[in-house]
Formats: C-alpha cells, structure tokens, sequence
C-alpha cells in the first residue's frame, strides 16, 4: 500500500464518521425520545403548542402524535392504552396516569382533559419517569401538566 493511500484512508474514514454525527438528529421537534444517563428513562414530550387534536381530547392529540400508542375500547368506560404492546395475556396493562403529580384512577381522565388546558405532557412508554415521586408502571407512565394546577 502507498504511503498516500496509507494516510487517506483513514483519514477519509474519520471524516465520514464525522460528517455522519454531525447530521444525525435523535429525532424531530421535542417530541423524540430523550433519555437520562442510560437509565430506560426514554420520553415523549409535548409542549401545549405540539398538542392538536380534531376533538380537542388529551387522548386524541396523544394517539396523533404517538405512533406505537393503541387504544382499544370495549366492554368498560375507560380505553385501554397500550404503549409497547401486551404486558399480558389475560388483560392489556395501561399505563399509569398522574395529573398535576396526583395519581389518576383510570385512563378516563385523559378523555375528559381538553388540549386547551394542557401545558406539558411526558409519556414514558417504560414505565419509569425521570421525576422523582411517580411509580414505575409496568404499562408506562403518562405525566399530565396542566396549565394551571387544578
């Protein structure tokens, strides 16, 4: 091998590299995933400006905006989320949902929550939230910040 090609090479490969890193994006807008120190801490979030929906529904704009979230509804009041997929077989596990830090009972809550109120969400899909004082969920953690505290 030449002495030229000995030098190029390499240094056309260190180049590469980092006109790749340079370009590579996590994602678009906030909306991508973050995550903290290499903890499964990885976050959708949205900012009141990122969140539009046709109903005006919490739940609406979030399964817009969400492309792995499902929605099932049936025999009860309230949907079942399904952020990664079944947890088990019997039943589908939803995620836990917490308003202004206060645990919410069921899903229903994002139903009834209009876009219009809401300053921030955080899903983690994982379950275990960045924020100290929420359980982790095995179904996920959705984090709902309302504009003004309720």
């Amino acid at each position: 091998m030449s002495r030229a090609r000995r030098f190029l090479v390499p240094l056309l490969a260190t180049v590469s590299a980092a006109a790749l890193a340079a370009c590579w994006s996590p994602g678009v807008g906030s909306a991508a995933p973050d995550s903290n120190k290499g903890r499964s801490t990885a976050a959708y979030v949205f900012e009141d400006d990122e969140l539009v929906a046709a109903d005006g529904t919490l739940l609406s704009a979030l399964t817009a905006r969400i492309s792995n979230m499902s929605v099932l509804r049936g025999a009860s009041e309230c949907p079942a989320i399904m952020l990664r997929g079944r947890t088990t077989v019997a039943r589908v596990t939803s995620p836990g949902v917490y308003v202004d830090g206060a645990r919410a009972t069921n899903t229903c809550v994002l139903e009834n929550i209009p876009v219009a109120e809401v300053h921030r969400v955080e899903v983690y899909p994982m379950g275990l939230a960045q924020h100290a004082g929420y359980e982790a969920q095995p179904g996920g953690l959705i984090l709902v910040f309302m504009r003004t505290a309720r």
